[in-house]
């Protein structure tokens, strides 16, 4: 979408927020002209965007920058930030993104399942990283007297083994239902908040 539709200002959370006096920063851990991200973010009306470009000594997991370094790294911005304007950060990671026949992570094993999904097995090992590197995050932003809001959602499904769902659903995909085909494609979302 951004390559397809961004070729000029953009409303959006970036630019409601900066009209309310917030800083804005895009951070995402790839390189900033990947996907027009360079142009796009400036159109979207952030502040400034951070891409691999603008870092260094960064830890990698698999191919990509680690959730574990990227959400330290958020935690530095925000102590970084301007006291007298809130916080906005919109970040893109990297580490759970394809291809999952990497076989350099593969610590989570589907052992109640017929078959052998190792694209699916290294998805679940990242997704089990990432989730480890929110618990730091959330346990940071816990003590914060600011009040914070972390919303954290997926822009895909991930691109695994169709026979696992085969297996999964107990047939073949081309026999799923509509609604359970459009489950393969349902992006959930976890939000969390420091206050009530």
């Amino acid at each position: 979408a951004y390559t397809l539709y961004e070729k000029h200002t953009q409303p959006g959370f970036a630019m409601t927020l900066s009209d309310q006096n917030y800083s804005t920063t895009a951070f995402h851990p790839y390189y900033k002209e990947n996907w027009n991200r360079v142009n796009t973010y400036q159109y979207m009306n952030f502040d400034r965007y951070i891409g691999m470009e603008d870092i260094t000594n960064y830890q990698k997991l698999r191919n990509y920058i680690s959730d574990e370094w990227d959400f330290q790294h958020i935690i530095d911005l925000y102590e970084q930030r301007d006291t007298a304007k809130p916080f906005f950060m919109f970040n893109v990671t990297m580490q759970n993104h394809s291809p999952y026949n990497t076989g350099l992570l593969r610590d989570v094993h589907i052992t109640s399942m017929k078959g052998d999904y190792p694209q699916t097995e290294e998805y679940l090992s990242v997704i089990r990283r990432s989730d480890m590197a929110l618990e730091q995050l959330v346990n940071y932003f816990k003590n914060v007297s600011e009040p914070t809001i972390i919303l954290m959602y997926g822009d895909h499904q991930p691109f695994i083994e169709d026979e696992f769902y085969e297996e999964l659903y107990g047939k073949t995909l081309h026999e799923l239902s509509d609604a359970e085909n459009q489950r393969r494609y349902i992006t959930h979302f976890f939000m969390w908040a420091n206050y009530d």
